[in-house]
Parts: C-alpha cells; sequence; structure tokens
C-alpha cells in the first residue's frame, strides 16, 4: 500500500508550472449538451499528490474514465487510450516536511454517449485513490443554465 493521498478537481483546462497547478474554469460537475453523443472539448483534470519526508521511490499513477453504466471508456482520438497516467518518483526529504506534487491532465475531445454520472477515478500504485465525478445532462428549451456548472457545448 502506498502512503500517497490523492486530491484533486475538475476545470476546463489545467497545467503545472512552476511546481504550482495553473487552473482555467475550476470546480465544476456538470456538463450541459444540446444532444447526444457530445464531443466535449476538454476536461481538465488537477491533482496534487501528497506523501510524507519518509517515501521515496517510484510510484506509477492512473486515471481511468467510468461512464454511467460503469463501462471503462477508452480515449484519445483514435479511442486507443484506456488509462492515462504516468510515473513520478519521489526522492524523499528529511523525513519531517510534506512534499507535494502538482499533476495536470487534460482530456481532449472525449465523446459523452449518454446522460448521466461519469467517474474519473485515480489510482497510484495500483490503489484507487480519489473518484471525481460530473453529470451530463440534457439541456432542454426552457432550461436556462445551472449556476455553478461548466463546460457548455
Amino acid at each position: 500500500m502506498s502512503d500517497i493521498e490523492v486530491s484533486g478537481f475538475l476545470a476546463d483546462s489545467v497545467a503545472v508550472a512552476e511546481g504550482k497547478l495553473y487552473i482555467q474554469g475550476g470546480g465544476w460537475n456538470r456538463i450541459m449538451v444540446g444532444s447526444l453523443p457530445a464531443r466535449h472539448d476538454r476536461i481538465g483534470i488537477g491533482l496534487q499528490l501528497r506523501a510524507d519526508g519518509t517515501v521515496r521511490g517510484p510510484h506509477r499513477f492512473e486515471l481511468r474514465v467510468l461512464d454511467p453504466d460503469d463501462r471503462e471508456l477508452t480515449l484519445g482520438a483514435d479511442g486507443d487510450v484506456r488509462r492515462p497516467g504516468g510515473e513520478v518518483t519521489i526522492q524523499g526529504g528529511s523525513g519531517v516536511e510534506d512534499i507535494a506534487i502538482p499533476l495536470a491532465i487534460n482530456l481532449d475531445g472525449m465523446v459523452l454517449e449518454r446522460p448521466g454520472r461519469y467517474r474519473l477515478v485515480v489510482s497510484v500504485d495500483g490503489e484507487d485513490r480519489l473518484m471525481l465525478a460530473f453529470v451530463v445532462q440534457l439541456r432542454t428549451g426552457t432550461q436556462a443554465p445551472v449556476s455553478g456548472s461548466g463546460g457548455y457545448l
């Protein structure tokens, strides 16, 4: 079991520079669409991996996307990416301070086939550590945009 904590959020776009997360349009949990299926331009996932100073070595992180029927989605222009991720190597510290590692993942052109609750699940070293959910909702002609929602198509 990994001693790494993971926190995160959804945004329109996320980048990492100089050890910081830069966020555009962060904190939403709903995508309103005019018709289905819909292709969403970009979903940004901002993550922070946090470990105490005793944690060292390489650690693998992965993201999987589940649709409302709990089926894992394939991503990428050709539908050939199943679980984007990577590896971080923690050098460790004095054993006292926390180590924070910011990560940015942007999913471009995700196809949303049906309305309902989608989940983005982040695992570290094969163990699920974080779940971020958003709802895809079909907008009707009389429905006003919902306050606090984002990612309109």
